[in-house]
């Protein structure tokens, strides 16, 4: 009975089930957008690294030796190695599965975040992580930053949940996720190191405080075990690559005034204004944090404050590292971390009265906006590939070479053109059975030899500019006379 008359004095919003709808109505939703960004041929560079890999390595050993020749460990590509392996290599569908973790990470705030922190945390959670800007631009990347997102976010809350109820499940969530943040990305295996020495801290502090730390480092101990042996056959192949970074790599020299920037990135957007919120917003959450573990300490206050020094320290990390070695370290590695700094301005914020709340709400409503159309912007109208693509689709035949004289681009090219008619200006044999060619000419690069044109009857017509990604060309046609 008494049951019965709560369940009656229960508002509809306090409804668990209610509760769930709303906020998984909300998760589909941002994946519905997210969606829209996938349908085009604009890839940069790390993305076309990735099909590059896919169109040229076969097996999963074959990848995972190609990965270890670069500077990534390879769960990423295993992952989408099974799914093109159905799929096939096409742009759109990978773009999509990477919404795929963006998706379980909104799952995590509907059930443990919601669960633990209540219903406005995790609405305030997930609208959050959807609305940065940064977020939504690496949501639909042929890359591995919204894996790591989630795997990170999960080791995180199950720290926490470690830690305050000792659940052997936990730890083993914990280690799993661990694990694969660890063969997803460097950073992301610097975001669990630190998880998991905070959760050490955590339980050393339960122990002497005589609060049943025993079997909590007794699970703690195991679990790090568990994810060193099942880290162990890569450690040859990540002992190569920090090998190969210490000698020579691509990252300029980290100054003070590239680290001011790093905060400014988070929040980067088309729109005046926008960056100038978002971080009086963080602001006033951090200085609210400070107050909440000077006045009154609670366990929601630790989590806020653990998940905002995780991506903290990573950044530490990065930085000291970079300063000790050589430059290692940019701000999108940090990627991982964004839904736990999401998460440390959901608790936050959350309590804060429904006026406020309300407005709050509207701006990430707002923000999500903006956020949708700079991104829409990048990935459909920021470059000239759609119209190249376009116009060589009409106007070139299946026969015509396609060349190019900028070499560091020759990897991007072959995502777009078979690799048979597909040649740098110098490898050309002007001399050739060839009727027409398209000559993708960067300003700043060898130019064919005119004199061999001529004598091979060749003439060349300018015909716009046009470009791949970030690469503007004036697009030429060669004619046999």
């Amino acid at each position: 009975m008494n049951k019965a008359k709560n369940n009656r004095n229960t508002k509809w919003y306090e409804r668990k089930e209610i509760q769930i709808f709303i906020l998984a109505v909300l998760s589909l939703s941002i994946a519905a957008i997210y969606v829209t960004l996938c349908f085009n041929r604009n890839v940069w560079t790390d993305e076309a690294f990735t099909v590059d890999l896919l169109n040229h390595h076969k097996t999963f050993g074959a990848i995972m030796a190609y990965t270890a020749t670069d500077v990534h460990p390879p769960l990423y590509y295993w992952i989408l190695k099974c799914f093109t392996d159905v799929f096939g290599v096409k742009f759109a569908l990978i773009k999509i599965l990477s919404i795929v973790p963006m998706v379980l990470t909104f799952g995590l705030g509907i059930t443990y975040v919601r669960k633990r922190f209540g219903f406005i945390t995790a609405l305030l959670f997930i609208g959050m992580t959807a609305a940065i800007p940064s977020s939504m631009e690496y949501a639909v990347q042929m890359r591995m930053y919204a894996w790591c997102m989630f795997f990170v976010t999960g080791a995180g809350f199950a720290a926490f949940d470690a830690w305050e109820t000792g659940r052997k499940r936990s730890f083993v969530f914990l280690g799993i996720c661990s694990v694969c943040a660890a063969y997803s990305h460097y950073f992301a295996f610097a975001a669990v190191l630190w998880i998991y020495g905070f959760l050490f801290l955590g339980i050393v502090y339960r122990l002497l405080r005589k609060q049943g730390g025993k079997g909590r480092m007794i699970a703690f101990w195991v679990t790090v075990a568990g994810s060193v042996v099942a880290y162990l056959p890569w450690v040859p192949y990540f002992m190569k690559q920090i090998s190969g970074v210490s000698a020579s790599y691509w990252i300029p020299e980290i100054t003070g005034k590239v680290i001011r920037e790093y905060y400014d990135w988070l929040f980067l957007s088309d729109y005046p204004g926008v960056v100038q919120m978002c971080q009086i917003l963080f602001g006033l959450a951090i200085i609210g944090l400070a107050v909440r573990l000077v006045v009154k300490r609670t366990k929601e206050d630790a989590a806020a404050f653990f998940a905002l020094l995780v991506p903290v320290m990573v950044v530490v990390t990065g930085v000291v590292l970079s300063k000790l070695i050589r430059p290692i370290f940019i701000i999108r590695y940090v990627m991982s971390c964004v839904p736990l700094l999401c998460f440390f301005f959901a608790v936050v914020m959350a309590r804060l009265r429904k006026e406020v709340l309300t407005m709050l709400g509207l701006v990430l409503i707002l923000l999500t906006v903006m956020s949708y159309k700079t991104n829409y912007r990048d990935e459909y109208q920021a470059t000239y590939t759609e119209q190249t693509l376009d116009y060589l689709e009409e106007h070139a035949g299946e026969e015509d070479l396609i060349i190019y004289n900028y070499g560091i681009y020759d990897f991007i090219y072959q995502c777009y053109f078979d690799n048979d008619r597909l040649y740098h200006v110098q490898n050309v044999d002007f001399a050739g059975d060839y009727d027409r060619m398209w000559f993708l000419c960067t300003v700043y690069q060898p130019m064919p030899d005119m004199n061999v044109l001529a004598a091979n009857g060749w003439t060349m017509n300018y015909i716009g500019d046009y470009g791949i990604e970030q690469n503007e060309f004036w697009l030429y046609e060669l004619v046999k006379e």
